[in-house]
């Protein structure tokens, strides 16, 4: 017979995955032109420009304004504002079958692609890491089912640190430090999580793998865009953070910049003190993404899916609590939702699990 935590956790994740479909539902029906005002848009834009001769226009504001209008004329859709591709060339790449097909056929195409990015990670999770109901805490969950809306690969990003512990714990540390490179999907993710990975680093073949994802990104940015991607992208980046471009800084939910630049120096300082294992730094490391990126929203959280499993397993008052919040509160506390994942993650950096079932490598 199952014990009374269990009972309740189970009816606490069927409840939470209603409630994340009513939510769906109700997105479908206030949001007008789900499917165009998807980030799916974005991606198929920069994809537009990279099959055409004008690939290294592919950061040029009025290009992609060119090529967007041009993808949704079919359509009778105009967007009120550029939905801008801000993401490197490979990513790009990474969307370029899906230019080939209708733009809704499309969207649920990217549907499939993200749902298999989901099942691969619970896959290589639960070798791993035993847990109950894996599969539907996802769709329990409802920035992952925000995400998935939006179309936005977050997941993708969820999965790099469950890549890099899959590899760690087969001892393949160069593949383990290049899983990293998925973080570059959005690079502030990569910048915040290099130190993290540095000091926690098991030595010079995963440092050799993390610097050799850097490399194949610029390198494949230089070679489908040109010398300019060095320097326009970062230009481009900064210059369509705005709410011109759909940047609303009031629904951010990282810290405020004067918190980032405090208190980031001072939790590395704490991760030099006390020097954590790589598993324990890769738990809490999400939840430092999501605090120290400066452009994080609330689908954003996502990557926080796989270690609040292992919260649910090793915490799970405090696991089912930031489901909760995360899943029933996310739209309406942003500025709180921030502090509350910093809290989160120097808690699991202090405490981090010690029970062997949390797989071969030991957590201290």
């Amino acid at each position: 017979m199952s014990s009374e935590p269990d009972y309740f956790f189970k009816y606490a994740v069927v409840g939470l995955a209603f409630f994340s479909l009513f939510f769906a539902l109700l997105y479908f029906i206030i949001v007008p032109f789900p499917f165009f005002n998807s980030d799916l848009t974005n991606f198929l834009t920069g994809a537009q420009i990279l099959r055409s001769s004008s690939r290294a226009e592919l950061y040029n504001s009025a290009a992609q304004s060119h090529f967007q209008s041009r993808l949704l004329a079919p359509y009778h859709f105009h967007p009120a504002y550029l939905l801008p591709f801000r993401y490197p060339p490979l990513v790009a790449l990474l969307y370029l079958p899906l230019t080939l097909v209708p733009f809704i056929y499309a969207y649920f195409l990217n549907w499939l692609f993200l749902l298999s990015v989901l099942f691969l990670g619970l896959y290589l999770f639960y070798k791993h890491f035993s847990f109950p109901f894996l599969w539907l805490v996802p769709f329990a969950f409802t920035p992952f089912v925000y995400s998935l809306l939006l179309g936005q690969p977050s997941v993708i990003i969820a999965l790099s640190p469950v890549l890099i512990y899959h590899f760690f714990s087969r001892k393949l540390f160069f593949t383990s430090g290049f899983s990293a490179l998925l973080l570059l999907i959005k690079p502030q993710y990569f910048l915040v999580a290099l130190p993290f990975l540095c000091l926690a680093s098991p030595g010079k073949k995963f440092l050799l793998g993390l610097v050799s994802g850097l490399i194949t990104i610029l390198v494949t940015g230089y070679l489908l865009v040109g010398p300019g991607f060095l320097f326009e992208y970062p230009r481009f980046i900064f210059s369509t953070e705005s709410s011109r471009f759909g940047t609303l800084s009031a629904l951010l939910i990282n810290l405020p910049l004067p918190a980032i630049i405090l208190l980031l120096p001072l939790v590395l300082g704490l991760v030099i003190k006390i020097k954590p294992s790589l598993p324990s730094v890769l738990l809490c490391l999400p939840f430092f993404l999501c605090a120290f990126s400066g452009h994080s929203f609330s689908q954003d959280l996502t990557l926080l899916l796989f270690p609040l499993f292992i919260l649910l397993h090793s915490h799970p008052g405090l696991g089912l609590f930031l489901t909760l919040i995360f899943s029933l509160g996310f739209p309406f506390i942003p500025h709180i939702t921030g502090w509350l994942i910093l809290f989160t993650g120097l808690y699991l950096l202090l405490n981090p699990p010690k029970s062997p079932g949390f797989g071969k490598i030991a957590w201290q």
